[in-house]
């Protein structure tokens, strides 16, 4: 289990503060996956709509933050 002291930003799945084709690179390793569940971390956090699958919901989630960073 992993504990954060700030919840990293919706979408920086590599949590380097960033979103980034890094991000975007761990999304697509988990693309249409099904599965996805509590006792796995939601595929790592891919699953960021936790619905059991990886898609264009969590596709969607990653865009938004694009290139955004946490400062």
């Amino acid at each position: 289990t992993i504990v954060f002291n700030v919840a990293p930003l919706a979408g920086d799945l590599a949590v380097d503060g960033v979103v980034d084709v890094a991000d975007l690179v761990e999304l697509s390793h988990y693309w249409l996956r099904p599965g996805s569940s509590r006792h796995n971390d939601y595929w790592e956090r891919a699953d960021a709509s936790r619905d059991g699958r990886v898609d264009l919901q969590d596709f969607a989630r990653l865009a938004a933050n694009w290139r955004t960073s946490q400062d």
